[in-house]
Parts: structure tokens; sequence; C-alpha cells
């Protein structure tokens, strides 16, 4: 509840107060225009990376290196370029961090990490849910169970 809260309310305040320190220091105009600019280069930057992380999968993969590392990349691209276009200097600080490979290869290996203990900890869980019926087979009037896809 207390992670939400710093989430959805502390952050966006600290967002504000910045965009207004920096408005007061370069004017309205300037700083709309860095807050769109600041957008369109993150986004750029964002699928240039991630297009060159879809070609370094196909290249570990087709040698036979486990994926894990570069999904993990992969998403730390996705979520560091929505961090990019939101408007505020935090998010794009964080975001800016999650796209650069450098500093994106230093956090992939941590992030890993901790998904890999939640999982053999028993705190990170996948629920596929328990088949569904389907419709009645008209022919013998039971219902068979759809099995998931997987």
């Amino acid at each position: 509840m207390l992670k939400l809260l710093a989430l959805f309310t502390i952050v966006p305040a600290l967002e504000l107060f910045l965009l207004l320190q920096i408005g007061s220091w370069l004017g309205p105009l300037p700083t709309l225009l860095l807050v769109l600019l600041t957008g369109a280069v993150g986004a750029w930057f964002a699928k240039r990376e991630g297009l060159g992380l879809l070609q370094q999968l196909r290249s570990d993969l087709s040698m036979g290196i486990p994926p894990a590392e570069r999904l993990v990349e992969g998403a730390l691209v996705l979520v560091g370029g929505v961090l990019l276009v939101t408007p505020g200097v935090l998010t794009d600080l964080t975001g800016l961090a999650l796209v650069l490979p450098w500093t994106r290869r230093l956090i992939a290996p941590v992030v890993l990490s901790r998904l890999g203990g939640m999982v053999s900890g028993g705190s990170f869980k996948v629920d596929v849910g328990a088949p569904r019926p389907a419709a009645p087979d008209p022919r013998s009037g039971s219902t068979p169970f759809r099995h998931p896809v997987h």
C-alpha cells in the first residue's frame, strides 16, 4: 500500500515540483519544449535500443545462449521508453538509466536475480487458471474441457 502511495502520489508531486522549479528558471515555453524534446528523443532512443536488443536476442538464440538476460533487458527498455515519454525529470532520469546500454547491463542482472529469488522463494506465482469447459459436443452431449494452449 505504501509503495502505491509513493508511486501514484509522492512521485507525481515531486515531478510537478521539479517542473515548476525548472519553469521558473527557464520560463514556461522553454520548459514545455524541453518536456516535448525529451519525450521525442526518448521514444526514438528506446525504439533504437529495442530493435538492437531484438537483433542480439536472435543472434544469442542462434548460438544457443539462454535468452533470460536479453529478455529482461528488453523489458527494461520498454519500461524505460514509457518513462521517457512520461513528462517529468525523475521519470526521464530513470527511463534514461533503463534505456542506456551501459546502465541497463548493470541493472538487468540485478532484476534477473531478484526475479529468480522471488520464483524460488515462492513469492512470485503464476496462475494459469483451471481449464474452462467448452461448449457441449452436439454429437455426444458431453462437455469436453479445453486445455490451455502453451
